[in-house]
């Protein structure tokens, strides 16, 4: 099957935030929004066919601007967004074209992501439905719901960050997102909707310089990566 590939960038919501009301997407990352960076990587990845943005609403006229201004042809929707993931996520898939079979979720704070990255991750949602970039940690995980006081241990080497771009097949996709509504479940990433319907979640090992804007001195960590 020849599948119509989709990215969707998440550049709105509480965790694409560097702090309230201080959106990572139009941060300056060398020399131009960082917003741009990911875009670039989607735009010039061979297995991606169209790309939709989900931005602030009062921010959308912006990523019209620099798409005109940048010459992004794959850039075919910007979509308003809202403070939650999910539901920002759910107004990028309303905006899909009819052929469209595949979509790659990402998150605009991941501003190194690399085309290579995101190529594999769609190899393995074809194979498996789903492709879910992850680094594996190397450390015993301490398990602290709350304060200082570990509850549990993860042995070392068992545990794995997830992390974006995670790739997924539409179809598997938007049953797994209409069952965590269904069963009112809060989600920490698309992956965690396959893990409800009990579908195959497909880890792809991420390179290091995968990082997430968090901090101002992850802003500067990636000025640094920007560089080699």
């Amino acid at each position: 099957m020849v599948h119509v590939v989709w990215g969707i960038i998440i550049a709105s919501g509480k965790e694409e935030q560097l702090t309230s009301g201080v959106d990572v997407a139009f941060l300056n990352l060398a020399g131009r929004p960082l917003l741009s960076h990911a875009l670039e990587e989607f735009e010039r990845c061979p297995d991606i066919n169209g790309i939709v943005v989900v931005a602030p609403k009062e921010r959308v006229g912006e990523v019209h601007s620099m798409a005109k201004l940048m010459g992004y042809m794959k850039l075919r929707k910007i979509a308003a967004g809202t403070v939650q993931r999910v539901s920002s996520l759910r107004m990028a898939l309303n905006t899909l074209d009819d052929d469209v079979s595949m979509v790659v979720v990402h998150e605009v704070s991941r501003p190194c992501v690399k085309r290579g990255l995101i190529s594999e991750c769609i190899k393995a949602a074809k194979r498996y439905g789903s492709g879910v970039s992850a680094s594996r940690i190397l450390d015993p995980v301490k398990i602290v719901p709350k304060g200082n006081k570990v509850t549990a241990t993860l042995e070392a080497n068992t545990a794995w960050a997830a992390q974006t771009p995670q790739a997924y097949k539409l179809d598997v996709l938007e049953k797994a997102l209409a069952a965590a509504q269904k069963k009112k479940k809060t989600l920490q990433d698309e992956s965690a909707a396959l893990e409800l319907i009990k579908h195959e979640v497909h880890l792809v090992p991420c390179p290091p310089s995968n990082i997430r804007i968090a901090t101002a001195e992850d802003l500067t960590l990636a000025e640094a990566l920007k560089r080699l």
